[in-house]
C-alpha cells in the first residue's frame, strides 16, 4: 500500500515538473542539490573515494570541483526521469538530438540487426528514443524491481516511444526471436553495470581499477553476428543531449576474443576522462577483487 501511494506521489510530481518551463524545472533540481549533498551528504563518501582513487593525480580542489558538478548532473537527471514520463515525440527529439542516425539506417539497408553500447553517462534512459530515430525494432535491457506495482509502471514508461523492455535475463532468448523473425532489430546494452561473481571472468584495468568487465555485447553479438555501437553522449547545456554512435566492428565473429569488449570499455573511458562529471560516480562499481589466476587485460595494449 505505502509503495502504490509512494508511487502515485512520484508520478503526481511528475507531471507537476513537465509542465513547469525548464529553468523552473532545474531551478528545482539546484534546491534538490541543496538537500542531497549539502544537507544530506547523500553517498558523498563512496563518490569522493572512487573520484580520488580514478584520479589520482588530480588535486583535492579539482576533486571537489567534479564532485559537486557530478551532484547536480545526479540531481538534474531526477528531473529528466520524470519528465520522461511525458515527454512528446518533437520534444524528446529536440531534446535528445541524434548526430549521425544514418549510421543505424545504412546498417538496417543491409537487413542487419545491431547491438548499442553505452555506459551509466549523461542520461542513459536516452535508450528510450531511439524509435524516433531509426525503422528498427528496439529492445532494451532493465533489472526488474522487487515491487510489481512499480515495476510495472517503469516498464509503461521505458516503453512509451517504442522499445520493448527486456529483463536481463531474458536478453539473448529475446534477441534470437526478434532476429529469427526476419525484421532486423537493435539492443541497447548498458555494459558498465558490475557483473555478478560468475560472470567476472573478463577484468581489465578501467579508471585506474582493476576491473570485472560484463561481456553480454561481446557474447550476443557474436553468437547472432550482429554488428556493435558505442554510443556516446555529450550534453552541450542543462536538459539536452548530443547522440553520436560510432562502428566498433560490423562483423563480430571475425574478431578476437575480448577485442569488442576492450574497444567499448576504452571508448568510455576516454568519454569519462573527457567529462568525469557525467558518470555514475555514486554507486560501488569496485566492490570485488581480481582472482589471482585471471588474468588483467590492459584497454590500450597487450
Amino acid at each position: 500500500m505505502i509503495s502504490r501511494i509512494g508511487y502515485s506521489l512520484y508520478y503526481s510530481l511528475s507531471w507537476i515538473i513537465w509542465a513547469l518551463p525548464l529553468r523552473v524545472a532545474y531551478a528545482i533540481s539546484d534546491i534538490f542539490y541543496f538537500f542531497i549533498y549539502l544537507i544530506v551528504g547523500y553517498r558523498k563518501k563512496v563518490v569522493r573515494q572512487n573520484l580520488t582513487s580514478a584520479f589520482p593525480e588530480k588535486p583535492l580542489q579539482e576533486i571537489k570541483q567534479i564532485e559537486r558538478k557530478f551532484y547536480h548532473h545526479l540531481c538534474d537527471l531526477f528531473i529528466e526521469s520524470m519528465q520522461l514520463l511525458h515527454m512528446r515525440n518533437d520534444e524528446a527529439k529536440k531534446r535528445f538530438q541524434y548526430t549521425n542516425p544514418e549510421v543505424f539506417e545504412q546498417l538496417y539497408a543491409k537487413n542487419k540487426s545491431a547491438i548499442v553500447v553505452m555506459g551509466h553517462y549523461g542520461n542513459w534512459e536516452v535508450n528510450i528514443t531511439f524509435p524516433l530515430w531509426s525503422e528498427y525494432r528496439t529492445l532494451a535491457t532493465y533489472k526488474p524491481l522487487n515491487n510489481k506495482h512499480f515495476n510495472k509502471r517503469m516498464q509503461e514508461g521505458r516503453e512509451r516511444f517504442g522499445i520493448e523492455a527486456v529483463p536481463m535475463k531474458h536478453t539473448i532468448k529475446r534477441m534470437l526471436e526478434c532476429t529469427k523473425n526476419g525484421k532486423p532489430t537493435l539492443l541497447a546494452l548498458i555494459a558498465d553495470q558490475a557483473p555478478t561473481q560468475s560472470e567476472t571472468d573478463f577484468w581489465v584495468n578501467f579508471l585506474n581499477h582493476e576491473t570485472g568487465i560484463f561481456l553480454g555485447p561481446e557474447k550476443i553479438s557474436k553468437k547472432i553476428d550482429s554488428p556493435v555501437l558505442f554510443l556516446r553522449i555529450d550534453k552541450p547545456k542543462r536538459g539536452y543531449y548530443s547522440l553520436t554512435s560510432s562502428i566498433i566492428c560490423e562483423n563480430p565473429k571475425d574478431t578476437n576474443p575480448g577485442e569488442i569488449t576492450k574497444a567499448h570499455v576504452r571508448m568510455l573511458e576516454q568519454l569519462i576522462k573527457e567529462q568525469p562529471e557525467y558518470w555514475l560516480w555514486s554507486h560501488r562499481r569496485w566492490k570485488r577483487s581480481r582472482p589471482a589466476q585471471t588474468p588483467l587485460h590492459s584497454l590500450y595494449h597487450e
